[in-house]
């Protein structure tokens, strides 16, 4: 089982909302467009750490929902759809704020008319929607 982790475009968009958690992994972008992956043992908030602005923590989806919950009140649900055949699936996401979780703000499923084949793509758009949306 592998850990998923946020995208670049992604953690720079938490990076800019405030995320300041201890990570083991992070981004350093290159002027080429390049973008390179570090990771260590060690737990730190790169995001703002050794006077470095480039670093960009790289939380892992599980990190930023809790981020997202425990810091900004926004609440993702993933959800699993099914169609008469049952091996016929795509995923959907609840989003909520925790003041009001009885009030919908958004229900992701078919963007452009296709299906979220992935739970770790709703959740990586569930993610990003509510950066740059709701935060």
């Amino acid at each position: 089982m592998k850990e998923a982790y946020v995208t670049y475009k992604t953690a720079k968009l938490l990076k800019e909302k405030g995320f300041d958690c201890g990570c083991t992994s992070w981004y350093i972008p290159y002027n080429d467009g390049d973008v390179k992956i570090f990771t260590s043992k060690e737990s730190v908030d790169y995001n703002h750490c050794y006077d470095t602005p480039w670093l960009v923590s790289r939380p892992t989806h599980q990190m930023a929902i809790a981020w997202l919950r425990e810091i900004k009140n926004i609440i993702i649900v993933p959800e699993i759809h099914t169609t008469i055949d049952p091996k016929d699936y795509y995923w959907g996401a609840c989003i909520y704020h925790l003041d009001k979780p009885w009030d919908l703000i958004k229900w992701m499923s078919e963007p452009s008319g296709g299906k979220y084949e992935g739970y770790n793509k709703i959740i990586e758009a569930a993610i990003k929607y509510s950066l740059e949306n709701l935060i």
